[in-house]
This record gives C-alpha cells, sequence and structure tokens, in this order.
C-alpha cells in the first residue's frame, strides 16, 4: 500500500519538529529524532502506517531516546490524557513496589535473603496448605516471582472473562492466596516456567500484610507521587486486594516513566526510589525461553533478533499487545498502547514496529536482500519434516513448481524465497520478516533448520526416519 506524499510528508514534519498532539508540559523535553540520531523517515513512515491502517489497532505510541521524547502520537481518537488498560505491564509497575517494600526493611532482609525466603515462611497463615504437599516446602518467592512455582494453572485455554479461566477463579476467589496454595504443584519449584497471573496476585498479598498498607496507597506514597503520577485506576479483585497482576489503567506517559526510572537504574529526578540492586535482580533474565522472550521477576526480556543483529531488551507486557520495552544499549524506550485481545496481531504488532521500523531508525539502515532462483530439482534436498529438540513443533518443508512452502505445527503456511542456498526468508501478515537458515551433512542433503524472528530462535532436526529413507 503507498502512502500518499501529502500524509507522509505531514507525518515526518510533524515528528522531525518534536511535535506532539497536545502541547502541555510533558516530564521529558521533546525533540526532533535527528538530534538523538534515530533516522526521521523511518519514524515517520511508523507514524505514517499506523494511521493508514497498515499496522491496525495501535491508539499510542511513544519513543523517548536519549532522555528526549521524540515520537509521541495518538490514533483512532485517543488523546494523551486517555487513561489505558495497562493489563499485565501492571506486573512490572508491581515488582517495582515490592521492590521498594524490601529496600525500605518492611521484609527484614536484603533483596537476596528476602528473594530466597520460603514462601512458608512469607505466607504462614498457610502453612498447613503448604505443608500438605512436600515439594511446596520448597518454594521460595523467586519461585513466584519468575513463574516458576510449578502450580498446575490454565489462563490460556478459555478468555479471560471465562469462569473456567484459572485468573478469573482467583480473582473472584474469597480468599485468593489459599486457592493459589492449594492448586496441585505439576513441576518441581524451579524447572519450569509457566504463565500464573495467580502467583503476581501474591505481590499485593505480601505488601498489605507487611507494609499495613494496600498496594494504593504505598504505591501512591512511593512511586506515583514522586513521579507524578496523578490520574490512575487500580481495579481490586472480589475479595478487596489491589489487583497486581492486571488492574492499573495509566496514561501512556504514565507507563513509560516505568521504563525511565528503570532504564536510569531506580533513579528519578536525582532520588533513588529503588534500588539499583532490585533493578538488576528484576531486569535480569531468570528462565531462558526458546520460543518467547525470556522472563525476570515479573519484566520479559532477552535478545531482540533483526538485521541478523541481537538487540538486548527487558519490557513490560500485557494482554492486548501493550509494551513498555527498554533497549538498555541505547538509552531508548518505545511505549505502544492498543487493544487486541484474544489474537495475536496484538503481539505480532509489537515485534513488526521493532523489526521494521526502531531497529532500522537506531541502525540507521534497513538490509535489503534479492531473491535468488532455483529449479524444483535445487529445492528437493530441502523437502522433509523438521522437528524442535523436544519434538513438541514440526516445521514441513515441501516444494511445490518451483516454489518452497514452509508449514509448521501451529497452521502457519508461507511461501519462502531464497536469500542464498543456505538462508530463506519470508514476511508473515505483511508485518514480520521470518528468516530460516539450513544446515546440510557431507552430501549436501538439508539436515538442520533455524528459525529467527523477534525472541523466536528456534533449532530443528530432520526426522531420522526421513533421512534415512532419503538414504
Amino acid at each position: 500500500m503507498k502512502v500518499s506524499l501529502i500524509l507522509f510528508m505531514t507525518a515526518l514534519f510533524s515528528i522531525s519538529c518534536g511535535i506532539n498532539p497536545d502541547s502541555h508540559k510533558t516530564f521529558l523535553q521533546t525533540a526532533p529524532p535527528k538530534e538523538t540520531g534515530m533516522n526521521p523517515e523511518k519514524l515517520a513512515e511508523l507514524v505514517s502506517d499506523v494511521k493508514i491502517g497498515k499496522i491496525k489497532n495501535i491508539h499510542g505510541l511513544l519513543v523517548i531516546k536519549d532522555d528526549k521524547l521524540v515520537v509521541e502520537d495518538y490514533f483512532g481518537g485517543y488523546k494523551r490524557d486517555d487513561l489505558h488498560y495497562s493489563a499485565s505491564v501492571t506486573k512490572s509497575f508491581a515488582s517495582a513496589l515490592l521492590g521498594i517494600a524490601i529496600d525500605r526493611g518492611y521484609f527484614s532482609g536484603d533483596i537476596q535473603t528476602v528473594l530466597n525466603r520460603s514462601v512458608k515462611d512469607l505466607f504462614p497463615e498457610y502453612a498447613k496448605v503448604i505443608d500438605k504437599d512436600s515439594l511446596k516446602s520448597g518454594l521460595k518467592l523467586k519461585h513466584l516471582l519468575s513463574m516458576t512455582a510449578g502450580f498446575e494453572w490454565d489462563e490460556h485455554t478459555f478468555p479471560y472473562t471465562d469462569r473456567r479461566n484459572d485468573c478469573n477463579k482467583i480473582n473472584n476467589s474469597r480468599e485468593p492466596m489459599r486457592f493459589l496454595f492449594e492448586r496441585k504443584l505439576v513441576h518441581r519449584p524451579g524447572e519450569e516456567f509457566y504463565y500464573n497471573g495467580g502467583l503476581s496476585l501474591s505481590i499485593s498479598y505480601l505488601i498489605e500484610k507487611y507494609t499495613g498498607m494496600s498496594v494504593l496507597k504505598f504505591a501512591d506514597k512511593y512511586l506515583f507521587k514522586p513521579m507524578d503520577i496523578k490520574d490512575f485506576r487500580w481495579d481490586e479483585v472480589a475479595n478487596g486486594l489491589i489487583d497486581t497482576d492486571g488492574g492499573l489503567h495509566l496514561k501512556p506517559l504514565d507507563q513509560a516513566k516505568l521504563g525511565y526510572l528503570f532504564l536510569n537504574k531506580g533513579r528519578w529526578g536525582g532520588r533513588q526510589l529503588v534500588s539499583e540492586v532490585w533493578v538488576n535482580a528484576s531486569t535480569k533474565m531468570h528462565v531462558d525461553n526458546t520460543d518467547r522472550p525470556d522472563y525476570g521477576y515479573q519484566w520479559w526480556g532477552g535478545d531482540f533478533q533483526s538485521q541478523d543483529t541481537t538487540w538486548r531488551t527487558f519490557f513490560a507486557s500485557g494482554h492486548g499487545g501493550q509494551k513498555v520495552i527498554v533497549f538498555p544499549d541505547y538509552n531508548l524506550i518505545v511505549v505502544i498502547v492498543q487493544q487486541v485481545f484474544d489474537n495475536p496481531l496484538g503481539h505480532l504488532n509489537f515485534i513488526a514496529i521493532i523489526d521494521n521500523y526502531i531497529v532500522p531508525a537506531l541502525s540507521g539502515r534497513r538490509i535489503e536482500e534479492s531473491a535468488i532462483s532455483l529449479t524444483a530439482a535445487e529445492l528437493s534436498k530441502y523437502v522433509g519434516r523438521y522437528f524442535s529438540e523436544n519434538r513438541s513443533e514440526f516445521i514441513d518443508v515441501e516444494s511445490d513448481g518451483g516454489k518452497l512452502i514452509v508449514s509448521s505445527s501451529n497452521g502457519d503456511r508461507n511461501e519462502f524465497y531464497p536469500v542464498d542456498e543456505q538462508t530463506f526468508k519470508a514476511r508473515i501478515l505483511n508485518l514480520i520478516t521470518v528468516r530460516v537458515k539450513f544446515g546440510f551433512d557431507e552430501k549436501g542433503r538439508a539436515t538442520t533448520l533455524q528459525s529467527k524472528f523477534g525472541y523466536r530462535n528456534l533449532q530443528f532436526v530432520k526426522d531420522a526416519a526421513e533421512k534415512n529413507v532419503r538414504s
């Protein structure tokens, strides 16, 4: 889809002049992207592509580089002062509050000591529940924060509004922590990552229990007022606990403040609001995921794959595609506000924005690769079924009329174009460039396949039975 010259130049002028839709003061000075070394044309293209619907459902977009607000735009009738449901971005705010509570001595110990305290010790009123399963005696606070507690939990099969969803169940429980600790352990604590919003709700319980204040009052006193966050709404669950799993509603600029605070190692306006030790501990990735971003203590992160380069990140992420992304090596923050619920497009939008616009605007380049031509006979050496290491996923590669067609076990099917004899690429939903790279045996037959885009970096091996047949 071509962008009209008038629309493109209007977007370019607005961004390069540091203009935003509202003129009143922000917490940062606005500046044109060029002043921070970013490519203004690429950022103008991003804003324009959102406006014309090439990237759908975006409500707000912020880019902060070198302490300057270089992009601030709102779409679809949304404005700067509108409160947005941040969903699980809330978890990262809650993590910051827990760090502040530990820093201030409410938990009687330094950060590492408290992280390694047993859940039974921190929740003595539920000791009898925990003691019913000997494995639960190994539960520590760090397991709750890193989503590695090992509880049986399902908040993905059914929508969050469905009563069968475990998140819905705990939010409507009269005693949420009992509901959580009564869950069966299906993995030994610390062994497996499994997303569980109930673990995040435990932060609310802990802060209220050990500080004597609700999360709302504690946040307002130690985080929101110091950062001049005045307008917000924080939902409660059924029993009155503040919902630290996903109930916070904020302006996009106020969401950006959390990223800015953590980019600056917990300092705000000359004050240390949260210790650098907690910032480092919570944004360090404690879980290594191969098919999704890694996980810290209520923060996501890891290496973003783009242009054959890795870009170190950590970020807050929420249902519907909410994102506060920090690139610590580039003094950069990107905030994306949208509402794409129960649809993977919400999270694909974020990958596409980083891959197609932000990285090129940072690096000043976009690798353009021309496809080469291969005959059907030449394509035959790639054909076969390739399995992931644990055989939970597979990729089928077939040659069809001189085209290489790649199908995945989740139903995706795309044509891949050869860049060279080893590397192929495709565009997914016209948003994301996916690359696959083949490895070969001594006879020149493809035996391995590496799939790489965004935070996914998966290795696949051709089925052994098929290799034997082809031998």
